[in-house]
């Protein structure tokens, strides 16, 4: 009887970084054509053990070996959200009432990193100075470019 796939464990290839859940599969067909049975069977094995790694090193993480990594409290803040939001715990971590930082979800610090390098994506039709106020425009096209930036 053949698996339907559900329980398969998705192994990265090391070659091209992609994620599959037939990792021999991809192997043979698309980054080790030609390499005999005993290779790919060895690629599967250390596959299978650096997602056995990566699960028990990774699933909790100490606080203290994340504060000691980062050089800020922005920083920080930005790590612990990317790697809870990636399915991680952090042990040891402090309530938000003891910690003067709070935590940041990683979307809202990317967007806020993009408008404070000043590479935001322009959301309208009209030019960024305009946009960004720096070019005075009459008052229906100042109008419209609120609407359209609200889109």
């Amino acid at each position: 009887m053949a698996s339907d796939g559900k329980h398969r464990m998705k192994l990265a290839c090391k070659y091209c970084f992609k994620m599959t859940d037939r990792l021999s599969g991809h192997l043979r067909q698309l980054c080790r054509k030609g390499a005999d049975e005993a290779e790919i069977l060895a690629l599967v094995q250390e596959a299978r053990a650096t997602v056995r790694k990566v699960a028990s090193n990774l699933s909790v993480v100490r606080y203290q070996y994340l504060k000691a990594g980062v050089d800020s409290d922005r920083s920080l803040d930005f790590f612990i959200g990317f790697l809870e939001s990636k399915g991680c715990f952090i042990r040891d971590k402090p309530s938000e009432t003891q910690s003067s930082s709070t935590e940041i979800p990683v979307e809202e610090v990317q967007k806020k990193e993009k408008e404070e390098a000043g590479v935001q994506r322009p959301t309208s039709r009209v030019p960024a100075a305009i946009g960004a106020g720096i070019v005075e425009t009459s008052p229906l096209v100042r109008g419209r470019s609120a609407k359209f930036r609200d889109v």
